[in-house]
Order: structure tokens, then C-alpha cells, then sequence
């Protein structure tokens, strides 16, 4: 039986380690490790493709975007802002016709308040203009109705518009005394009045 015994080698210096590596069959010296070194020992893990057992390809990492997904973008986006564009636009509209709307509001009924108040009189105008906002015309429409001591006055407030836009209409109707009834009573009780004043001022 043969007994083998090893021993720690002894530590040399840096000259003579130096030296140790430069001598012929040493594999320590840099330009042989660089040369012993595998092709893609610097390259990341994670980028590295295992084709077959022992060997390992290098993959270059992609960067930036495709032309598809610049395409898809940009139609995405065109979307976007085409369909905000339409709800901005119809917002805008509604708010022009509400503002109109009460414009028109307001004008009927201080025409028909003047009417009410004896300032107008009640009859029937097609399309006049107002003195304060000569865009804006109104007309003044009498019908009868059930009661004879009262009429029904619509007073229609229009406003013509740009060309090939429908004119702006807005009417309102009420009730009112009739001017025409209320002085035939009262003439009819001054005559009732005098006839009766007369017959008792004949002699007996």
C-alpha cells in the first residue's frame, strides 16, 4: 500500500509569480485568457438563447417602435380627436340655440306684457320689427274663443337666420280680456243709463 502526502506549496512573491506566469505552458497571462475566454461571457443572461445543449447564441435587444405600431398609434389618435372635435362642435351649438331660445323667450313676453298693459293694442301684425333688435320679428295673431268677453292673443317671435337655415319661431299664447266687448257693455249701460234718466224726467 502506497501512501501519498501533500503539502501546501509556498507562497512566492510578486516577481516571482510574474515570472511563474510568463513561462511557456502558463495560461494565466491576460492575452490568453482573453483568447480562452468564451465568445459571449459578456453578454446578460437574460439575452442569451439556448439552441442546443452546449451552445449559447447572443440576441440583439430591440429598441424603438415598429411602422405598425406607429401606424396603429396614429390612428388611434386620429380618432380621439376627431370625435372630441364633434363633441366640441355640438356643444357649441347647443349652446347657441339656448341662448337664442331665451332671447326669444324674453322678447314674447315683454310684447305680450305690452299688449296686457293697453301699450300695444291688440291686433293683428305680420313681421314687424323691434326698435331695439332689428333682427328679430314679431307678429301678433287674434282668434276668438268660447267666452264672447275674451280673446286669445299668440304673439310669435321670429328670427331670421343665414341662408338655408330654417328661421328661429317662438310663440306664446294667453288669454285677454276683449277691448271690443268690454266698450260695447260699457256704451250699452250709458245708453241704458240715459234711456232711464229720460223716462223719469218726463212730466207726469
Amino acid at each position: 500500500m502506497t501512501r501519498c502526502t501533500f503539502s501546501r506549496p509556498a507562497r512566492v512573491g510578486r516577481g516571482a509569480g510574474r515570472a511563474a506566469r510568463n513561462e511557456p505552458g502558463w495560461l494565466g497571462s491576460r492575452r490568453e485568457k482573453r483568447a480562452a475566454r468564451p465568445h459571449n461571457a459578456g453578454i446578460p443572461k437574460s439575452d442569451k438563447v439556448q439552441d442546443a445543449p452546449g451552445c449559447v447564441r447572443a440576441t440583439r435587444q430591440r429598441s424603438g417602435l415598429t411602422l405598425l405600431e406607429i401606424i396603429v398609434a396614429t390612428a388611434i389618435l386620429a380618432s380621439a380627436l376627431a370625435a372630441l372635435g364633434e363633441v366640441v362642435r355640438l356643444a357649441t351649438r347647443s349652446a347657441v340655440e339656448t341662448r337664442t331660445l331665451t332671447r326669444a323667450q324674453l322678447l314674447a313676453a315683454s310684447k305680450l306684457a305690452e299688449i296686457t298693459a293697453a301699450i300695444t293694442p291688440p291686433e293683428p301684425v305680420v313681421n314687424a320689427p323691434f326698435p331695439d333688435d332689428p333682427e328679430w320679428a314679431y307678429s301678433i295673431a287674434i282668434t276668438p274663443t268660447g267666452e264672447p268677453a275674451l280673446i286669445s292673443v299668440q304673439v310669435t317671435v321670429t328670427l331670421v337666420q343665414a341662408t338655408g337655415q330654417p328661421p328661429l319661431e317662438y310663440c306664446v299664447v294667453r288669454w285677454l280680456a276683449d277691448p271690443d266687448y268690454a266698450a260695447a257693455e260699457l256704451s250699452a249701460e250709458t245708453d241704458t243709463s240715459a234711456t232711464e234718466g229720460t223716462s223719469s224726467s218726463a212730466p207726469q
